[in-house]
């Protein structure tokens, strides 16, 4: 259903763009290729969003059943692992790409704050090392954590590239 729409976002996305083909094409008495050219352009664009947007929400699905995975195999009580779960997962948020300290990774987001409002930074790094040792965190050695979403990249086909040729067009 989203590729039916694809021209049609790709027309008011680019609406002053779009009335420039159209023009030279009802000016020029028919003469269409540019503008079937721009707004297949458009469609290959829309496409690759798709497969883009698509592939995004299969990583992230694989990476929080990888972390649900590692960490109900590594064992431990219950709390233990909820609170290790709700930090890797809060600290692989899509915008967090740069490697954390530990007083930033403790103020994440309120929910994980409250996990470790009452224990110290020992506790944390101890988690932070836990989730290290099942390949889910990296440090950079600098006292800097990340989440270690990489990993998925390692179960994925490699990615063909979606360049749209270039027409040719018989003069006649």
């Amino acid at each position: 259903m989203p590729a039916a729409h694809l021209l049609s976002n790709h027309y008011n996305e680019t609406r002053s763009e779009y009335y420039r083909p159209l023009d030279m094409a009802s000016r020029s008495g028919g003469e269409v290729i540019p503008f079937i050219r721009y707004a297949m352009q458009g469609f290959v664009d829309g496409l690759r969003d798709q497969i883009n947007l698509i592939r995004d929400q299969q990583l992230h699905v694989a990476w929080v059943n990888l972390v649900y995975d590692r960490l109900r195999a590594a064992g431990g009580g219950a709390a233990v692992v909820k609170r290790r779960r709700e930090l890797i997962l809060e600290m692989s948020g899509a915008d967090r790409k740069q490697p954390l300290t530990v007083d930033q990774i403790s103020t994440l987001s309120p929910q994980l704050a409250r996990l470790y409002v009452e224990r110290t930074h020992k506790s944390l790094r101890r988690d932070l090392n836990h989730l290290k040792s099942l390949e889910l965190v990296v440090a950079d050695g600098s006292g800097r954590y990340r989440a270690n979403v990489e990993i998925i990249a390692a179960f994925l086909p490699a990615r063909k590239s979606l360049e749209m040729p270039t027409p040719t067009v018989r003069q006649g």
